[in-house]
């Protein structure tokens, strides 16, 4: 799950084209960080940034991780060093470690601008361009979108930037043509539908109007990138719909879907089909074709194994959270059977769904806040007369600790393609 605290969020799967956000629904956040180069650092010419007057509208507490000069690839100075400022070359310090609840990033400018073709700016492997440019900022989303969520991400376009502007500045940074700094414009719009979060188009808007020296923004041109900014929109494409399957140490990917495990600055793609994955909750982000990046945790756990013949709650068995096994379960041959599944919170909302074959015989489907099945505090999910198999689909209403089967005669029960999602 993403850190909360901002409002005006789009509800998920609305479809909604070009929403306005900023200016028309209010925004409240406890804390952000913004990341760019000296547009979002300020102080040129004597103008503060522009994000210093959003956070306070915001009511937020900033952290400027802006470094002047930089750009969002991995690059190396004319020199032939690192440059540690670029965003890809020091993701975590920069964007993840900082503890906030949004994030504002404005890169895109400078490497827009560049056109050097010495190498002096490619410590990164490729050569810097707008479809790198595209695949970057799309690795930063995936790893900021399990952090944030969704409506806490803003992305800003290059800004807009003169005739004359593309002419300005050191080796390598001139020369662009006006077509060449646009297609970085349309990666960032590009990238910003499809995560469904919230786009600045300064380009759009030209701003920064005026300029103190072609490049950086003057007083008013601050105003005009404040008014881009509350003026912001959000693009919701399609959700995507998919189902992962986790297990003992694995995570299965359907085919047609793209999918990475997310560990804060980390990320690895996942294969379609079985790949390993360290038990315990793990962050997932993944779409489908035509759908938006969603991110999913996923309760990775143990093997699932038979229940315990006897009526102490097996607290061993290892079926997890947004997990589905075909592994059947075998109550058989006693009076009374339960089986605690996993003992920790079962969030309101929790959806369980299995086969259960039996014979004219009643099986009760409980939740617990005691480690047995009779006291009081409890939530009957099920309580039905099963004769042959029987597909059940229950949403939790309470809060509670324990789950468990409970069978009131002696016979059979066999449960099968046992599956627990949060809601």
């Amino acid at each position: 799950m993403g850190k909360s605290g901002g409002e005006g969020v789009i509800a998920l799967g609305t479809g909604l084209t070009g929403c306005r956000i900023g200016g028309q629904l209010s925004y409240r956040v406890a804390s952000l960080i913004a990341v760019g180069d000296s547009i979002v650092q300020g102080g040129v010419g004597g103008v503060p940034s522009f994000v210093d007057t959003i956070a306070e509208t915001w009511g937020a507490n900033l952290t400027n991780m802006a470094t002047s000069g930089t750009i969002l690839q991995n690059g190396n100075d004319a020199g032939g060093a690192p440059r540690s400022g670029n965003l890809m070359d020091n993701l975590e310090a920069r964007s993840i470690t900082p503890e906030a609840e949004a994030i504002l990033c404005a890169y895109g400018f400078n490497d827009a601008r560049y056109v050097g073709t010495d190498g002096t700016a490619n410590g990164y492997g490729h050569t810097l361009g707008p479809a790198e440019f595209a695949a970057d900022l799309r690795s930063c989303c995936r790893r900021w979108l399990p952090i944030f969520g969704r409506g806490n991400i803003w992305l800003v376009t290059p800004h807009h930037i003169s005739d004359v502007g593309l002419t300005t500045g050191s080796t390598g940074f001139t020369g662009q043509t006006r077509a060449g700094f646009e297609a970085y414009v349309t990666a960032c719009r590009d990238v910003a539908a499809e995560f469904g979060v919230k786009l600045v188009d300064s380009y759009a808007a030209g701003a920064p109007g005026s300029t103190v020296d072609n490049l950086h923004p003057d007083a008013a041109g601050r105003d005009d990138l404040i008014a881009a900014l509350k003026a912001a929109t959000v693009t919701a494409p399609p959700p995507s719909l998919a189902t992962l399957t986790g297990g003992a140490g694995e995570i299965t990917i359907p085919a047609g879907v793209e999918a990475y495990h997310v560990d804060g600055a980390a990320e690895v793609a996942l294969a379609v089909g079985t790949n390993s994955i360290s038990a315990g909750e793990q962050a997932i982000v993944w779409r489908t074709s035509g759908g938006r990046w969603e991110s999913s945790r996923v309760l990775i756990g143990a093997a699932p194994s038979a229940l315990a013949l006897d009526t102490t709650p097996d607290g061993t068995l290892g079926w997890t959270v947004n997990v589905a096994t075909s592994a059947s379960c075998d109550m058989s041959g006693a009076t009374e059977r339960n089986h605690r599944s996993w003992a920790a919170d079962w969030p309101v909302g929790t959806r369980v769904t299995f086969d259960v074959t039996a014979s004219g015989l009643r099986v009760l489907l409980r939740l617990n806040n005691i480690a047995t099945l009779n006291g009081g505090e409890n939530e009957t999910l099920m309580d039905q007369t099963i004769n042959g198999t029987v597909t059940l689909d229950v949403l939790t209403t309470q809060s509670e600790a324990y789950f468990g089967f409970l069978t009131l005669a002696p016979g059979d029960v066999v449960i099968d393609n046992f599956r627990v999602e949060l809601g």
